[in-house]
This record gives C-alpha cells, sequence and structure tokens, in this order.
C-alpha cells in the first residue's frame, strides 16, 4: 500500500506535465477511463465546453470525441466520418470531408492534443437533426458523459421576455 501511495504522488506531481506512462497510470490502479462526448460546432461557447471538460471532467488516458453534427437541411450531401463505421448507416451518407468542416474539427483535435497530449481524441462529423442525432450516437457510443456548449439568450431577447411577462401578469 506504501508502494502504491508514492506512485500516486510521483503521479500527481507529473500530471501537469504529462511525463507519465500509461503503465503507471494503470499500476497505481486509476485505469478506468470514460468516453466523454463533446458537441462542438464552431461557436464561442463549444470551445469553452470543450475547455471545460479537458480540465474538470477528463483524465488521463480518456477518450473525448469530438461531435459535430450537420444540420440536414443546410448541407444534403455533407458526410465525414473518422473511426465509426459501425455507428453510422452509411446507406444514406457519403464520404465527404468539406474544408470548413474539416478545418473546424481539426482545430479542436489541435485544442485537445495542445491541453491534454495523453488524452484519445476521435473525430466524429455527421449529419442530421442536431438533439437527435447528437442523443443516438451518445448512447450509442456508450459515452460516460455529454458536455454540450450552452448559449444565452442575447441582451435584446432577455429584454423582450421581460417585457413580454409584465404583460402578461399585468
Amino acid at each position: 500500500m506504501r508502494g502504491g501511495g508514492s506512485i500516486l504522488r510521483q503521479l500527481s506531481a507529473n500530471k501537469g506535465s504529462g511525463h507519465f506512462s500509461e503503465k503507471e497510470w494503470e499500476k497505481a490502479g486509476l485505469s478506468s477511463r470514460k468516453r466523454v462526448i463533446v458537441a462542438v460546432n464552431g461557436s464561442r461557447e463549444a470551445k469553452h465546453a470543450l475547455l471545460w471538460a479537458l480540465s474538470h471532467v477528463v483524465n488521463a488516458f480518456d477518450t473525448v470525441t469530438l461531435l459535430n453534427v450537420i444540420d440536414n437541411q443546410n448541407n444534403p450531401n455533407f458526410m465525414c466520418i473518422d473511426g465509426f463505421s459501425d455507428v453510422i448507416d452509411h446507406s444514406q451518407t457519403k464520404r465527404l470531408v468539406n474544408a470548413k468542416e474539416y478545418e473546424l474539427v481539426t482545430s479542436f483535435k489541435r485544442l485537445c492534443k495542445a491541453h491534454r497530449p495523453e488524452v484519445n481524441v476521435e473525430v466524429l462529423v455527421t449529419q442530421g437533426a442536431r438533439a437527435t442525432t447528437i442523443v443516438r450516437l451518445t448512447k450509442k457510443l456508450e459515452a460516460s458523459l455529454l458536455v454540450l456548449g450552452q448559449t444565452r439568450p442575447s441582451l435584446l431577447e432577455r429584454y423582450v421576455q421581460i417585457l413580454l411577462r409584465q404583460f402578461l401578469h399585468s
């Protein structure tokens, strides 16, 4: 038990620098890995959600899946998939990477690797109705956690909501 404590102290001391191996991590009994799905769409909120997940939820050697769902109506012929052939029904898809979406997911992947190089990063870009597709893939991939960016209403929208509430209650 005493040796395990010294391994834990060593891992804690080296965690920020990334100078520990996966075997050392497993030796300390810390090998339970999670799959964390982060929905990304190029917004500032998605970036903050990813950074929050990397700093608060993700541990060494966990898997972060960057999920970008393209709306069917805006891009009817778009589909890109990286390593998930058993998850997506290919009868409705085309293997196609549009430059804008490719740059988006690779920038998020670089961000992950820059902040947490010991984390496994997967990329999944698909199309469909955003909410239902995200929920379906989260269940199918058996994720431990789903992280979404939060968008707050604009100042004008909040003001209109306040006025409506006042009007309805008077």
